[in-house]
């Protein structure tokens, strides 16, 4: 494994039963990047993160994260690992407090001190929880509770954040913030692997961007190559 990838995924299949969704999926992660992941609805971006998270299994191939092999590890033994993932349905707790939901995503760490120092890092990049820590987390809106969401992530201490279509009904000035704290979270060494919908944003912040097609990787490069690309504009970014 290069030692500046985080993540290598090697002739990746994956399907469900007998179908199968993916191809020979081969990506890499370099450390403290941000990597994107577009595709049209359908072509199997939410299957690829949940088969790396072990949320679903994969048929063939292999996973190594910080140069060890987690193909057949366990989602819980993944984030152990610190491999940590925001899912679409945000994975968190309605009818426990704000606060308490946060306390949860800290689950894998030993040390108290580092939690405590994770949540006050959670209230200090969304304020509205500090506000909301002794309200229940079902009662917040869409965007507090996707706020909740990634403030839990990051309790867990990751080395690689995934983040399934963190932006999905939310409105312009809660996607503008989402978008600032991944940049933020990369300046504090945490790489990040995004999937969203909203390609030109995401673009914008990711380093390296992989284009899923049918199942498969069509394309990849640079996100500042891949948004130049004429077919991209035309099927993502309406140019």
């Amino acid at each position: 494994m290069n030692k500046t990838n985080i993540l290598e995924v090697e002739g990746l299949n994956i399907g469900y039963r007998s179908l199968q969704v993916l191809w020979d999926i081969n990506i890499e992660v370099k450390k403290n990047t941000i990597v994107s992941i577009i595709g049209a609805n359908g072509s199997g971006k939410s299957t690829l993160v949940k088969a790396i998270t072990g949320i679903i299994p994969i048929m063939s191939g292999r996973i190594k994260f910080r140069e060890k092999e987690i193909s057949n590890l366990l989602p819980h033994e993944r984030v152990k690992e610190r491999l940590v993932m925001i899912p679409d349905e945000r994975g968190l707790f309605p009818e426990m407090t704000v606060l308490e939901n946060l306390q949860m995503g800290g689950y894998p760490i030993k040390d108290k001190a580092k939690i405590e120092e994770a949540i006050i890092w959670g209230f200090d990049l969304f304020p509205i929880l500090k506000k909301r820590a002794h309200q229940n987390a079902g009662s917040l809106s869409g965007g507090e509770q996707q706020m909740l969401a990634m403030a839990k992530a990051l309790v867990a201490q990751p080395q690689l954040l995934i983040l399934d279509e963190p932006s999905s009904g939310l409105a312009p000035i809660i996607i503008d913030k989402m978008f600032q704290v991944l940049i933020d979270i990369k300046k504090k060494n945490i790489t990040v692997l995004l999937v969203e919908q909203n390609v030109r944003r995401s673009l914008k912040i990711s380093d390296y961007c992989y284009v899923l097609e049918n199942g498969r990787i069509g394309m990849e490069g640079l996100s500042a190559s891949i948004k130049d690309k004429e077919e991209i504009k035309e099927l993502y970014l309406g140019m």
